[in-house]
């Protein structure tokens, strides 16, 4: 099974991908180290579903690049304006990376599914869409706020169900 590292070489180390740091996303992280956790996540399901390396590597540079909008939303769009245009923004500068297959576009496209008009039509994009939502539930669990102690008994059950066996 291809490891996370070798999945991500030739993509984590971009200056685009990097400049991800720059940014706040979900108050407590950035938009890249949000991406890296969405493709560690993907990449542990698909392992477990034991997928090729091919199609665990295609999923998991397209988790790496879901957010790849490059710029900081709460300064250009509102929130909703941000969440139905920022996919297309991603696909668009990660197309200026490295060549993306249909697949990875649709990966992209879809991961904010069902807020979007693009449905995931792999089982990748399907993957990528979940890890991106149990991401987003840990970096609000991370931040210690009033609302996110009302999700832990949630996560929690969460956790033991879905997070655990992997």
């Amino acid at each position: 099974m291809i490891s996370f590292e070798e999945c991500v070489k030739d993509v984590i180390n971009n200056t685009k991908v990097q400049s991800l740091d720059n940014y706040s996303q979900h108050l407590c992280t950035s938009p890249l180290g949000h991406s890296v956790d969405v493709a560690k996540i993907t990449h542990k399901i698909c392992a477990y579903l034991r997928l090729d390396d091919n199609r665990i590597k295609e999923a998991v540079i397209a988790a790496l690049l879901h957010d790849l909008f490059l710029y900081d939303w709460r300064e250009c769009h509102s929130s909703k304006e941000h969440t139905f245009a920022h996919a297309k923004n991603a696909c668009l500068n990660a197309k200026e990376i490295i060549d993306l297959s249909k697949k990875q576009e649709n990966i992209i496209l879809s991961h904010m599914f069902p807020l979007c008009v693009e449905l995931p039509n792999s089982l990748e994009a399907w993957i990528v869409q979940y890890a991106d939502k149990v991401s987003a539930i840990k970096d609000f669990l991370r931040q210690g706020r009033v609302y996110s102690l009302q999700l832990k008994p949630f996560f929690f059950l969460f956790n033991l169900c879905i997070i655990l066996p992997f």
